[in-house]
């Protein structure tokens, strides 16, 4: 008897792992997945695909069309639940709001999350540019302005786990370069902000400043974002000042106390 509730237990474990799998992976997916492609990337026989596919969409967690199969609106519920009780997102939120008018540019909130950039809340410009949806989306650090200011205050064991596993590109802006990565996180730390253009996405350029929470720690970044063509180099330099004057706002109401 114990060893069939051992087996049960064993199979209710692996199948909520692959239905997770699941999930990440069509939120990774560029396009709608068939049970065979996500069959495939299980390693499991179609029909246990169909079966975890067709659980998930009774939740409305996932949704099948003719295409495939992709995340549903279930999702969102859960999102929006997570979120609303994050403090500091609520308490982020206005001085995204108040930048963005500020400014006339888009405005976002990101943290560091297993080692990659977690966008967590968004306020959009009323510029007339076409823009995914990045909240909850990820990227790699070193690939954005906002990710260059999480590295810059991370301890050094982490920074160089993090480093140890590979600088790739995005763009031919994207720094690719140890020594060069760490030039500039220096230089961040030294002016508390940072600037990127067309580092992750051609055509698009921000500069990011620090959020510090109660205990001083670096816990996320507030970011303004643009069309390069509007954001030269001076012109982000220019805006680093209301970017700065964001994130300490929202780092006071967080309990920071500067020294």
């Amino acid at each position: 008897m114990v060893k069939k509730n051992s087996k049960q237990e064993s199979g209710s474990i692996q199948s909520v792992e692959r239905a997770l799998s699941i999930l990440f992976m069509l939120a990774e997916a560029e396009s709608p997945l068939t049970v065979g492609q996500v069959a495939e990337k299980l390693d499991v026989h179609n029909s246990t695909a169909s079966r975890l596919l067709s659980t998930l969409a009774q939740q409305n967690v996932v949704v099948q069309n003719r295409s495939g199969y992709q995340l549903g609106l279930g999702l969102l519920h859960l999102s929006h639940v997570v979120l609303s009780e994050m403090t500091i997102r609520n308490r982020a939120h206005p001085h995204l709001q108040q930048l963005s008018r500020e400014t006339g540019h888009t405005v976002y909130l990101a943290t560091l999350f297993n080692g990659v950039e977690l966008y967590l809340d968004e306020v959009n410009a009323n510029d007339g540019i076409s823009r995914p949806v990045w909240i909850g989306r990820t990227i790699p650090a070193h690939t954005a302005s906002s990710g260059k200011v999480l590295l810059a205050y991370l301890p050094e064991d982490e920074l160089a786990n993090y480093i140890g596993q590979g600088l790739t590109a995005n763009t031919r802006s994207t720094i690719t370069d140890a020594v060069q990565l760490r030039e500039q996180l220096s230089l961040i730390r030294g002016r508390g902000y940072a600037t990127s253009r067309d580092e992750y996405m051609i055509g698009f350029s921000s500069v990011a400043a620090p959020i510090f929470d109660r205990s001083g720690q670096n816990t996320a970044v507030v970011t303004l974002s643009g069309a390069t063509s509007q954001l030269s180099l001076k012109r982000l330099d220019e805006l680093a000042p209301l970017v700065i004057a964001s994130g300490n706002a929202i780092s006071l109401e967080l309990g920071y106390k500067p020294s």
